[in-house]
């Protein structure tokens, strides 16, 4: 067991919430941390963030009843993320790591397809899980992703105006950091909870989300580079077809993140070359429509799935 912070003495070990408890399994070597609820159909779900211990899949955990009323619904901490491992060699924090980790994840649960969502850096993952492995994926449901999307306006300038508070500088395991953050990105803010806050900042203060840190500091400028140049080709092969089945793109219109030029272009990466694409927006929602409105975002997700399958 790693050593916690006595400021998050609380926090429990498996860092669930919302009453939720995760389990554990070992996937492409890697002691991953994931939820599973429901039953029925397998839908797989992949958080956003960048490779750090405050991104987990605790960003799903208010969905995870509304999609559980459908769905055998499973959200997994990615590699390097949460309280999923970090990979043991230098050369493998890169993109690919996260494609064989999400299979590696998929297989162990003994699925051999699913419907896939992926929000934000998630988002891109899924995507190219689905162009790389089609036969696994039944439907592909995407939101709000700038990494997917193409490139619309000055994004440094958002970030900077967004997320970094005048006057104000806050450690990465401070709780008030992740409300901050979260309040950001979000149009109604009541799902960024205590609770939330202080077991992001709880993950990011163990000793390994402190080596991913480190790790991503020296390496990030490449992992970086490895991640647009896979959403070069992903984007490529969307356009050619690669993914012909349901695919549906969910977007928060008021996301400050995510311009609606750019949703609107992932959107017509998937439906230029497959009919069976939709996009449907959320009014007065930001970057995380699940958690925003979780029980709407599960009734559309549901009702797609119904209707295209």
């Amino acid at each position: 067991m790693e050593e916690t912070d006595d400021r998050f003495a609380d926090v429990p070990d498996h860092g669930g919430v919302r009453g939720f408890e995760p389990a554990f399994l070992e996937a492409d070597g890697l002691r991953t941390r994931y939820y599973e609820v429901g039953e029925g159909d397998p839908l797989v779900l992949l958080h956003g963030g960048l490779w750090n211990g405050s991104s987990s899949a605790n960003e799903w955990a208010p969905a995870l009843g509304p999609l559980a009323e459908r769905f055998r619904t499973l959200a997994f901490d990615r590699v390097g993320c949460g309280l999923t491992d970090n990979p043991d060699a230098v050369e493998d924090y890169c993109f690919r790591t996260e494609l064989d980790h999400a299979l590696a994840v998929v297989d162990a649960l003994g699925i051999a397809e699913c419907h896939l969502c992926g929000t934000s850096r998630g988002a891109g993952l899924a995507a190219w899980l689905a162009v790389e492995y089609p036969e696994r994926v039944r439907t592909l449901t995407l939101t709000n992703s700038h990494t997917l999307g193409p490139k619309a306006g000055d994004r440094t300038h958002r970030s900077d105006r967004l997320l970094k508070p005048d006057g104000v500088e806050y450690a990465s395991t401070d709780p008030e950091w992740y409300r901050f953050q979260h309040e950001q990105f979000s149009h109604r803010t009541g799902h960024v909870t205590e609770e939330f806050c202080r077991t992001a900042a709880a993950l990011r203060g163990r000793p390994k989300a402190e080596t991913t840190a480190e790790m991503m500091t020296d390496h990030g400028e490449a992992f970086e580079e490895g991640v647009a140049e896979r959403m070069v080709e992903t984007r490529r092969r969307l356009r050619a077809g690669a993914f012909d089945g349901p695919a549906l793109y969910v977007y928060g219109h008021n996301d400050m993140t995510v311009p609606f030029r750019t949703a609107v272009g992932a959107f017509e990466l998937l439906g230029q070359a497959n009919p069976r694409a939709r996009l449907e927006v959320i009014d007065r929602c930001g970057h995380m429509p699940f958690r925003e409105y979780p029980e709407e975002f599960a009734g559309r997700l549901g009702d797609f799935v119904a209707r295209r399958e």
